[in-house]
């Protein structure tokens, strides 16, 4: 007879282990990404997590015992040593991963283990060695349109480089010329962008990730605010970002992203410096792309080019 899981959206939380309540809690923070619970040795996941990820990583499913014997809670795991590999193969199927970590020593617990959220790992924040490219940056982009004008921004947390550039004519394809020089892991655009350009984007780009975020994250007092507290700065005048709203709300955009998914962990990011595209000798990405200036025609890696 076929196992019948147990589904996360069905569980009542009052028949759980404590372990799993506190599971669900940290779930709730991340319901987009496979959440890997820290449990003595391994990183557990269960329900719909541990039956995707044990597809992905070629994992044995097994099963913890929920209230309703018919239907198990499905679970698997990877060791915590090991685990830098398992999310780099998440992330190249194209996932995220969310850490939960023990915060205290399991031998001083009273109780269930305090356990928390510390870090979110997408294509564009990863510092998994394993994930990096020696000879090329691995950016997080955003971008943001309003009216002919858009703002672009580029951050690498593995070397804490930080660009903006603001565009005032002809945005569409000066964003795609820069996408294509820039080859970002991932991009983070506003939930409002438009749908006919967010398609056009993701099949000109489709070995990028491109993840919408609120639209408050690009509201440009708030990516001034951002900013400003970040760095510890009096004014973005000394950065250039006073004058180039839209490249100002993409800055504060990508450094809030950076902010969520790092929490505690934030690395050291140097001060953002605007750059104009202008200031390249621009091939169109179609040439950029033929030529293999940034990557393999056959394997889209950067080896080679």
């Amino acid at each position: 007879m076929k196992q019948r899981w147990a589904k996360l959206e069905r569980v009542a939380q009052g028949k759980l282990t404590p372990m799993l309540r506190q599971y669900l809690e940290a779930k709730s923070e991340c319901p987009d990404s496979i959440l890997f619970f820290r449990m003595g040795d391994f990183f557990e996941m269960f329900f719909e997590d541990a039956i995707e990820a044990a597809e992905l990583l070629g994992l044995a499913l097994t099963s913890r015992d929920g209230s309703d014997k018919k239907e198990r809670v499905p679970m698997c795991g990877v060791p915590f040593r090991a685990a830098a590999g398992y999310v780099a193969r998440l992330i190249k199927a194209g996932r995220t991963v969310t850490i939960c970590d023990q915060i205290e020593d399991p031998k001083e617990a009273k109780g269930v283990v305090k356990r928390a959220i510390v870090r979110t790992v997408t294509p564009g924040t990863v510092l998994e060695p394993d994930l990096l490219e020696e000879t090329a940056n691995n950016y997080l982009g955003a971008l943001f349109l309003r009216d002919k004008k858009a703002g672009l921004a580029f951050i690498d947390v593995s070397t804490g480089e930080f660009l903006a550039a603001q565009v005032d004519a002809d945005a569409e394809r000066a964003l795609s010329d820069e996408l294509t020089r820039m080859t970002p892991a991932e991009v983070v655009t506003p939930t409002s962008l438009d749908a006919d350009l967010m398609t056009r984007l993701r099949t000109r780009f489709g070995g990028t990730a491109f993840t919408a975020r609120p639209d408050e994250d690009f509201d440009h007092a708030l990516a001034k605010e951002r900013l400003i507290e970040q760095f510890d700065l009096g004014t973005l005048k000394g950065v250039a970002l006073e004058d180039a709203p839209e490249a100002l709300a993409a800055a504060g955009a990508a450094l809030a992203y950076v902010l969520e998914t790092q929490r505690d962990a934030v690395p050291h990011l140097r001060l953002p410096r605007r750059y104009s595209p202008a200031g390249f000798v621009v091939l169109d990405g179609n040439t950029q792309r033929n030529l293999e200036l940034v990557e393999s025609l056959a394997d889209g890696s950067k080896r080679g080019t």
